[in-house]
């Protein structure tokens, strides 16, 4: 059996525009409500070590954890993925630089999954709130980022996209890139449980997405300016 080594991994705003936002509103046992102080007192003061190594303390299952933590979780759970690279594509926003530095020393740290590499990308033009929209060239530009992030993990196989979001653009696209890149594409949303994998449709059930794999695949690159991925450190 083959299994999915490699996982990119779209970042969203689940974790720090809501899940930590919602904590100090609950109420639970003292045990709980201490952890719950310490998690909020962490990310009050931006403080992503201790955020992280809060966390880890917590199951990965949880929703306190974030759609991300969530989905790669469900995929170790399911025995779908033995994860040894995770790439996470963040909105280039301070949020989302936040997000994937957070993300980063966690994924870091979990020493039951023994990643080799966890990186974290910047992409201009990633939707970063739900209504946020998504051009076709858009689009385009964050499946080729993908893309080049397969290039360099081998055989696409063992590649799998994770999608988590309630930005119905950044679903369609989810759905194209799947078709383009002939890989294993799961959704989460972020108020959801579950983990679905997306069917594979035709790009042209799709307006405004051309028919043509390699005119996706193969575009010409973007003008300078235009699109940027970053990596972050």
């Amino acid at each position: 059996m083959t299994y999915i080594h490699t996982l990119i991994c779209t970042v969203g705003t689940s974790l720090f525009g809501g899940s930590l936002l919602t904590l100090s509103n609950s109420e639970d046992s003292t045990e709980r409500q201490s952890r719950q102080e310490k998690i909020i007192s962490a990310y009050d003061s931006m403080n992503w070590k201790t955020l992280a190594q809060e966390l880890l303390e917590i199951d990965p299952g949880s929703r306190i954890c974030g759609a991300e933590i969530n989905a790669v979780e469900a995929l170790r759970q399911k025995g779908i993925a033995r994860p040894e690279n995770l790439v996470l594509l963040v909105p280039n926003t301070p949020a989302g630089l936040d997000t994937g530095r957070f993300l980063k020393i966690y994924f870091e740290k979990r020493q039951d999954m023994n990643l080799k590499n966890v990186e974290v990308l910047l992409v201009e033009n990633l939707p970063n709130n739900d209504s946020a929209r998504l051009g076709t060239g858009e689009a385009k530009d964050i499946i080729q980022t993908m893309k080049d992030c397969m290039r360099r993990f081998g055989s696409p196989e063992e590649v799998a996209i994770v999608v988590t979001c309630k930005n119905d653009a950044l679903k369609s696209m989810a759905v194209r890139a799947k078709q383009v890149l002939n890989v294993p594409v799961f959704y989460k949303h972020e108020n959801s449980p579950e983990l679905t994998e997306l069917p594979t449709l035709l790009v042209s059930d799709y307006d405004n997405v051309s028919t043509d794999k390699t005119s996706i695949l193969d575009f010409p690159g973007p003008k300078e300016g235009h699109f940027r991925v970053k990596s972050v450190r």
